[in-house]
C-alpha cells in the first residue's frame, strides 16, 4: 500500500494538497481520478509514500483518509511543469490545483486515454519545494520591428536545433500565433506545430501526440496554456508580444504567463526571451538595472518612415466660428488633413486605417443640468450609446446589459440627456454622410465576433483598390502588412483613465500604427501639447523610458512596489462587516479601501482593498498566509493591471 499526496484540479479548491490510499504506486506528474465532496475530480500526484514508512504520521492524524477507487494513472505532464505551477502559487495567493486548473488544456486533460507520450521523466518522484526560487533567470530581451525580431527569432531556431534543443515560441492570440507560423516555418514544415484552445479536439490531440513523440528538436508555437507540453529539450521559451494585455488572466488566480513562463524556465534550465516593438517599463528597467540580457537588439528610436502630424483639433479659426460651431452643437470629428487624406484615396488608390478607442456611437450619456453619467442598472458602470438602423440604445460593456435610451435623467429628472465622445459608429456614420463611394471596413467587438471574421475583414480590405479601414484596438493585431495612411481619430479620453499602465499603453498604441504607416500618420488630439504623443510621434522610445520609469518611482509605482488587489462584493448592509475583516486580519499592513470602478453588481456593493509593499518583499510568508485564510469570498490579485 501507498499514500498518494495529490494536488486537486480545480478552480474553487484552496486545499494544496489531499493524501490518498493506493494499491499501487502511482509515479509524481501522473493524472488520477479522486473521490472530493461525494464528486469524482481529477488530481495531480506529487509524491508516492510506502506506507511502512508513515505508520506513526497516519496514527496521529486528524483525519481520516480515503482509497483510491480508481487507480488508473496517466503520465500526462512533467514534474518540472507540476513544480513551477507550485512555486507560481505562492506568488500569486493561490492554490496549486487553482493555478493548474487555469494552466492545463481542458481537452487533454478530459482525454487522458487519447494520450500517447513516449518520453522519460527528468525527475523521480518525491515531494516539491514550495518557496519561490531566488536565483536570477537567464533572461534577454529584443525591442525592434516585427521584421527584424522574427529574423532573430529564425536564428535563434537554427542554432538551438543544432544543439538538439527544442523552441517553444509564445504568443498572446492566435492571429499572433499564425503569423510567427507563417514566418518560421519554411524549410522546418515537419518539425514547426501549433497549439491553441481554437483547435478542433482531433487535431489537438493529434498535435500534441505528435510533439511528445517526434525525437527530432521541434518548434512549438502557441498560447501559454500550451507550456505544459511534456517536452524535456526545451531549452529557449520565447515570450513573444511581450506587452500584451492578453497574458495577463482577467479571472482567479489572475495568473500572468509571462510571470508563469519565469518560474517554469527556471525548473527546465531554459533561457526566455522577451520581444515586442515596445517593451514594459517593467522589463526595460530590469534591462537597464542589468537583471536582464540584450538579445539582438534593444532599440531606443524608430525613425519616422511617414510623415507625421499632430494636428490640433481644438483651435478655432476666429471667434464667428467657434460660436457658430457652439451654435451648431457640432463636435468636430475630422481635421483638415484627414479631410485631404480620405478626398484622395479613389484617385491616388491609396488605403487609410482610422484608429479610435471607443465602440458605439457617443462613450458617455450624461445630464447637461446635473452632470450625472447614465450608468448601467446592474453593474453601475457608464454605459454606451449604440444604434440599429434607426433605434438606438444603451449597452454596458462590461455586464452586456442593454436596455432603452433613458428620456429622462434619473437623478434630477431633466430632459436634458446630452452624449458625448467618438465611437466607432459615429466616424462611420460621418464618413457615409460626407464622403461618397468610399469602401469601409470595420473590426470592433461588435462587429466581428471571431478570429476568422476579423481576418476576412483585413483579407477584403487589402484586397481592395482603395478604402477605409476603421478599427478599435482590437484590430491592431490583424495589421501584418504597410498601410499608405494612418490617422489616430482620437484617444485624448485615454489619458483621463486613473490607471498608471496607461501612458504605456497609449505610446505603445501610437508607436504601433507608426511602424505599419508608410506615407501619412495624422494624430488628432485636443492635447497637442502633451509630451507623450511628441515623444511617440518621433519614435523616441528612450526618453519616454526615463520620463516613465522617473514618474513611477516618484509615486512608487511598479516596478518599485508590489501591489496587491483585494476585492469583496456583498449586500451594502454586510460590506462592513467584510471591510473589518480586511482591517482585523491585515492591520500591520498599510491598506487603502475604496470603491471599486464596477461599485455595483445587480444588488451589491463591491469595495476594493489595495496593499503596496516593497518589491523585494514578495513573496513575505507572513502576509501570503494571512491571505491565504481569507474567506473564498475575497478575490485576490498580485499585480493588478488596473487597480479601479
Amino acid at each position: 500500500m501507498y499514500i498518494i499526496n495529490v494536488i486537486p484540479i480545480s478552480k474553487s479548491i484552496q486545499k494544496e494538497t489531499l493524501s490518498y490510499f493506493s494499491k499501487k504506486k502511482i509515479l509524481a506528474g501522473s493524472v488520477i481520478k479522486i473521490s472530493l465532496r461525494n464528486k469524482i475530480v481529477l488530481g495531480i500526484v506529487v509524491s508516492t509514500k510506502d506506507i511502512r514508512e508513515m505508520k506513526t504520521s497516519i496514527k496521529t492524524a486528524d483525519f481520516k483518509m480515503k482509497k483510491i477507487t480508481d487507480d488508473s494513472s496517466f503520465e500526462i505532464f512533467t514534474q518540472e511543469f507540476i513544480s513551477a505551477t507550485q512555486k507560481i502559487s505562492d506568488y500569486y495567493a493561490s492554490s496549486s490545483g487553482v493555478i493548474l486548473n487555469s494552466l492545463m488544456p481542458a481537452v487533454i486533460l478530459q482525454n487522458p486515454k487519447e494520450v500517447s507520450i513516449k518520453i522519460k521523466f527528468k525527475c523521480s518522484g518525491g515531494a516539491f519545494k514550495s518557496i519561490i526560487n531566488k536565483k536570477i533567470a537567464d533572461i534577454s530581451a529584443i525591442q525592434d520591428t516585427n521584421t527584424e525580431r522574427v529574423s532573430r527569432y529564425k536564428n535563434i531556431v537554427r542554432e538551438e536545433f543544432a544543439k538538439g534543443h527544442s523552441v517553444f515560441m509564445c504568443a498572446p492570440t492566435i492571429n499572433d500565433i499564425e503569423y510567427l507560423l507563417n514566418s518560421v516555418e519554411k524549410g522546418l514544415e515537419e518539425y514547426t506545430f501549433v497549439l491553441h484552445s481554437y483547435l478542433s479536439k482531433k487535431i489537438l490531440l493529434s498535435t500534441w501526440n505528435d510533439i511528445c513523440n517526434k525525437k527530432h528538436p521541434v518548434v512549438i508555437i502557441g498560447t501559454g496554456k500550451f507550456l505544459s507540453v511534456p517536452r524535456n529539450d526545451i531549452k529557449t521559451i520565447i515570450i513573444e508580444k511581450e506587452n500584451s494585455y492578453s497574458y495577463k488572466m482577467d479571472t482567479r488566480p489572475f495568473l500572468d504567463i509571462r510571470k508563469f513562463a519565469e518560474v517554469f524556465a527556471k525548473e527546465i534550465d531554459a533561457k526566455i526571451i522577451l520581444g515586442d516593438d515596445v517593451l514594459r517599463t517593467e522589463t526595460l528597467w530590469r534591462y537597464k538595472e542589468g537583471k536582464i540580457s540584450e538579445e539582438g537588439h534593444v532599440k531606443i528610436r524608430y525613425d519616422n518612415r511617414a510623415r507625421v502630424v499632430i494636428e490640433n483639433l481644438s483651435q478655432k479659426k476666429d471667434l464667428n466660428a467657434q460660436v457658430k460651431q457652439a451654435e451648431e452643437n457640432k463636435f468636430k470629428i475630422f481635421g483638415e488633413e484627414l479631410d485631404k487624406i480620405i478626398k484622395g484615396l479613389s484617385e491616388k488608390k491609396e488605403k487609410l486605417f482610422l484608429f479610435t478607442v471607443r465602440k458605439g456611437l457617443h462613450p458617455i450619456v450624461l445630464c447637461s443640468d446635473c452632470g450625472a453619467i447614465v450608468r448601467c442598472e446592474n453593474c453601475n458602470s457608464p454605459v454606451i450609446l449604440y444604434s440599429q438602423g434607426e433605434k438606438r440604445f444603451l449597452s454596458c460593456n462590461l455586464c452586456n446589459k442593454k436596455r432603452e435610451v433613458d428620456k429622462k435623467c434619473r437623478t434630477c429628472n431633466s430632459w436634458r440627456l446630452d452624449a458625448f465622445g467618438i465611437g466607432i459608429d459615429l466616424i462611420e456614420k460621418k464618413i457615409k454622410e460626407e464622403y461618397k463611394n468610399i469602401p469601409i471596413f470595420k473590426i470592433d467587438s461588435d462587429s466581428v465576433k471571431t478570429h476568422k471574421k476579423a481576418l476576412l475583414v483585413v483579407k477584403s480590405f487589402n484586397e481592395s483598390e482603395y478604402g477605409i479601414l476603421l478599427s478599435t484596438e482590437m484590430g491592431l493585431n490583424y495589421i501584418k502588412k504597410d498601410i499608405e495612411n494612418s490617422v489616430i481619430i482620437s484617444m485624448d479620453s485615454l489619458f483621463s483613465i486613473p490607471n498608471f499602465y496607461m501612458s504605456e499603453k497609449i505610446f505603445s498604441i501610437i508607436t504601433q500604427i507608426k511602424l505599419f504607416t508608410q506615407n501619412n500618420l495624422i494624430i488628432q488630439t485636443r492635447n497637442s501639447d502633451e509630451n507623450l504623443i511628441k515623444l511617440a510621434s518621433e519614435g523616441n522610445v528612450g526618453e519616454f523610458y526615463r520620463n516613465e520609469i522617473e514618474n513611477r518611482k516618484k509615486f512608487a509605482y511598479p516596478p518599485f512596489s508590489k501591489f496587491i488587489k483585494i476585492s469583496v462584493s456583498e449586500k451594502r448592509e454586510f460590506i462592513q462587516k467584510y471591510i473589518d475583516i480586511i482591517k482585523t486580519e491585515l492591520k500591520e499592513y498599510n491598506i487603502s479601501v475604496y470603491p471599486s470602478y464596477r461599485s455595483r453588481i445587480k444588488n451589491n456593493q463591491v469595495m476594493n482593498f489595495l496593499i503596496s509593499i516593497p518589491e523585494e518583499k514578495w513573496v513575505d510568508n507572513n502576509l501570503l498566509q494571512k491571505l491565504r485564510f481569507l474567506p473564498q469570498k475575497f478575490s485576490i490579485e498580485v499585480d493588478p493591471e488596473n487597480l479601479l
